[in-house]
């Protein structure tokens, strides 16, 4: 009897071990889920790759027109608004992101604004502080050409600008240079890594370059090359289209497996000093 009492109770000491132990494992397990998911929410950057051309429009129509973008897509997104309302709703303009969020939301909202705003500044060292790649007072023109098909099953992944053979490329931003030289496709090619955000540069289908090299600190307005009609063969290959520019955005890195394209269109329109004081009217509801 004595030796059966001693055996239960050693099994259910045993027991009771083995399931403190494993709900302290669980507890421990949900804790760290959940901190990793609060972390992940904490410093998760919404980069323009992460967002549709539309939505991207939305932002830079509300940057356009005073409304920091940073403020006006928290708004949308704590409000579930249309991006493309992210110009219409606010007022007065011109206030600064904090002061803004302050007087928009109190408590716990005011905290959930300032996280989407913190993930948004992203999108802000994008479209800030830029230049348009040709300058005012040449003839260009261009549309939203981004994502339509080309051979072979691919997809465009820039903006096509138009404009007179020679007319001097500049770099949008300050940044070095990265890559230059000849692709079968895009020709005599120069690609620029911004300072400020990141974001890698192209520029494509160029008749000439200018004095910069591989590694090269360029300028804000610099110029990188000229325009023309190079591509689609060998090297050397020209005349296989009209001449334009092929201007292209890309985050990360594509020697690490990270690149990915996004739409330049609503950036280019807002840099373009043609068009930005109208580009309300490019919203679609």
């Amino acid at each position: 009897m004595n030796r059966r009492r001693t055996r239960s109770s050693a099994a259910a000491r045993k027991t009771a071990i083995m399931l403190t132990a494993g709900a302290l494992a669980l507890c421990m397990g949900i804790f760290l889920l959940i901190t990793a998911l609060a972390g992940g929410q904490e410093t998760e950057a919404v980069l323009p790759a992460d967002l549709e051309p539309a939505d991207m429009m939305g932002l830079l129509c509300a940057e356009v027109r005073g409304v920091p973008l940073e403020a006006a897509g928290a708004a949308c997104r704590i409000r579930s608004l249309p991006w493309t309302q992210a110009a219409d709703q606010f007022e007065p303009t011109g206030q600064s992101v904090r002061s803004y969020l302050e007087s928009a939301f109190s408590g716990r909202k005011l905290k959930q604004a300032e996280d989407q705003a913190l993930r948004l500044a992203g999108i802000g060292s994008v479209a800030r502080d830029k230049f348009f790649p040709l300058a005012e007072d040449i003839n260009y023109d261009y549309s939203d050409s981004w994502g339509m098909g080309r051979s072979d099953n691919r997809k465009h992944e820039g903006i096509d600008i138009f404009a007179d053979m020679g007319e001097p490329v500049r770099s949008v931003c300050s940044g070095v240079v990265e890559k230059k030289g000849w692709l079968n496709l895009g020709g005599w090619r120069i690609g620029v890594r911004g300072d400020s955000d990141g974001v890698y540069y192209y520029y494509a289908h160029l008749s000439a370059y200018a004095d910069v090299e591989v590694g090269d600190h360029v300028g804000k307005g610099q110029i990188l090359g000229y325009v023309g009609d190079s591509g689609y063969g060998p090297e050397g290959t020209t005349g296989q289209f009209v001449p334009h520019l092929h201007f292209g955005m890309y985050q990360g890195v594509e020697e690490e497996g990270t690149e990915k394209a996004f739409s330049p269109f609503p950036f280019l329109t807002l840099w373009d000093p043609k068009r930005s004081p109208d580009l309300s009217s490019l919203r679609t509801d």
